[in-house]
């Protein structure tokens, strides 16, 4: 575990570093809102996916270009974000069943211009609109 500001050399390193999956939350604790060196119970409850398995994973999907695309467990947003600038905001929709994951992802998103569409509710029931 690395505490520190993002904007950090050695935080940054640790998080795109590509060898490990960080965490991003414990139980309803968010990481970007947990007090360094702060311990919590529970299980995880979110995470980053590595960014090599990221690319990976979608390079291994054969997405064609304009196609729809649905993008399960938003999380950070990371995911969403390389989606996103690969094939268009408006060809790709994210869902998180978190409200606040979700709506942290979609601020993280705008912060540089990409506006996908993000949605809250479970993958597992039926989606919004239909």
């Amino acid at each position: 575990m690395r505490d520190g500001p993002p904007d950090d050399p050695a935080w940054l390193d640790a998080a795109y570093h590509g060898r490990k999956t960080l965490v991003t939350r414990i139980g309803t604790t968010r990481a970007d809102h947990a007090e360094p060196g702060t311990r919590h119970d529970g299980w995880p409850a979110s995470s980053a996916t590595m960014p090599g398995l990221a690319l990976d994973t979608d390079r291994r999907a054969r997405i064609a270009d304009g196609a729809t695309i649905v993008d399960v467990g938003t999380g950070s947003g990371y995911g969403t974000a390389l989606l996103a600038q690969r094939y268009g905001d408006d060809q790709v929709t994210s869902i998180d069943v978190a409200p606040s994951l979700a709506a942290a992802a979609a601020g993280r998103l705008d912060s540089f211009g990409a506006q996908p569409r993000i949605l809250t509710c479970d993958a597992a029931g039926d989606p919004p609109g239909t």
